[in-house]
């Protein structure tokens, strides 16, 4: 009797080793590309505004969302929206762009005086950001990470157009410190006619994107001035679809963990599309009925929110879900193993209560 219980032990854990070998087959094992399917498009209605439009820009983890209305900044979580005000802002002029997984919101203020600063909220402790190399006020911040680290723009007093423009350059800010970062390989750079630089999104990996323009081509004339970059591990990486597709110009907007791009393109006829940029595919995001659509924010779970607008100029703010969906043939196989070896696991398991109860 003993070495039957002990055959069935083996057997046993020989399906065990097996199974896992073969799991581990099936993991190292090219999977086909998964595309993306967009669904659950949810307008934000805001009934505190006096147009119930809430815009919103940055959204976390926890679903939490940032963004303005008509009487200013508000923070839209667990169904309730909550009005955000700095404390020295005139009412109605906080403008909030980004928020991190704890909490902490960026953004910019005016003052009674329209004096512009930008801020770091903590819980309600507003602390005040400015680029030592920017103009006064000249201070953007747009994204947070959760590690603290902040992107954004600043606006540099001592360069200037011939048309009195300054230029503006992109920033991030790391355990205190400020570093320019402007994509490199604009090769419209022509004095004077200079590129404006944004950053707009960090993710917990420290991928920076942002985007570009040429002033003087910032018409629909010349949407090829305008262009987006993705900045990791040291390294620029063009976000610019070739315009056959019907790309004119791109604006990447945020990136999440997964390393999903969110944005918006200019089509032919000037109009705006949502995208999602991951693993070198661009997927169109249009809001239902609307004309443009513009997204700014996504977060790891493929929470995404923009504005749209339709024809007769009417639109507002929305939120929508990115889903996966396998291609064909990739869930049968593994679904039909893990029966298999479930299967196997019970019969074996039944063997061996037989045997020892015998």
């Amino acid at each position: 009797m003993l070495n039957k219980k002990l055959k069935d032990l083996v057997r046993a854990n020989l399906v065990t080793v097996l199974g896992l070998s073969t799991l581990a087959l099936i993991g190292n094992t090219s999977a086909q590309a998964a595309s993306l399917e967009i669904t659950d498009f949810t307008t934000l209605n805001d009934p505190d505004s006096i147009d119930g439009i809430a815009s919103p820009y940055g959204i976390n983890n926890h679903g939490a969302i940032i963004g303005n209305a008509a009487y200013g900044g508000f923070l839209y979580q667990e169904g309730y929206y909550t009005t955000l005000n700095a404390p020295n802002a005139e009412i109605g002029e906080t403008y909030p762009s980004g928020i991190n997984d704890h909490g902490d919101i960026v953004g910019f203020y005016n003052d009674a005086n329209y004096n512009t600063y930008a801020f770091l909220d903590q819980g309600g402790n507003y602390t005040i950001l400015n680029d030592p190399s920017s103009m006064t006020g000249g201070t953007n911040p747009i994204g947070i990470n959760d590690h603290g680290d902040i992107v954004g723009s600043y606006t540099d007093p001592n360069l200037i157009t011939d048309d009195g423009y300054n230029y503006i350059d992109g920033f991030l800010y790391q355990n205190g410190n400020y570093t320019t970062l402007n994509y490199p390989n604009a090769s419209f750079l022509n004095y004077p006619n200079p590129v404006f630089y944004y950053l707009t999104g960090i993710n917990n990996h420290r991928d920076i994107v942002g985007y570009y323009y040429n002033f003087s081509s910032n018409d629909i004339g010349s949407l090829t001035g305008i262009g987006s970059f993705l900045y990791k591990n040291g390294n620029y990486t063009a976000l610019n679809a070739d315009p056959s597709t019907g790309f004119l110009a791109t604006q990447a907007n945020a990136i999440n963990d997964e390393g999903e791009i969110a944005g918006f393109y200019y089509d032919g006829n000037g109009n705006t599309h949502g995208f999602i940029y991951h693993d070198g595919t661009y997927t169109t995001v249009n809001y239902p009925g609307a004309i443009s659509t513009q997204l700014f924010g996504i977060n790891d779970k493929g929470e995404i929110i923009g504005s749209y607008g339709d024809a007769n100029g009417d639109g507002g703010g929305f939120t929508a879900e990115v889903k996966e969906v396998p291609e064909p043939g990739t869930i049968p196989a593994t679904f039909v193993f893990g029966v298999g070896l479930i299967t196997a696991r019970l019969k074996l398991r039944r063997k061996q209560k037989a045997s020892l109860a015998a």
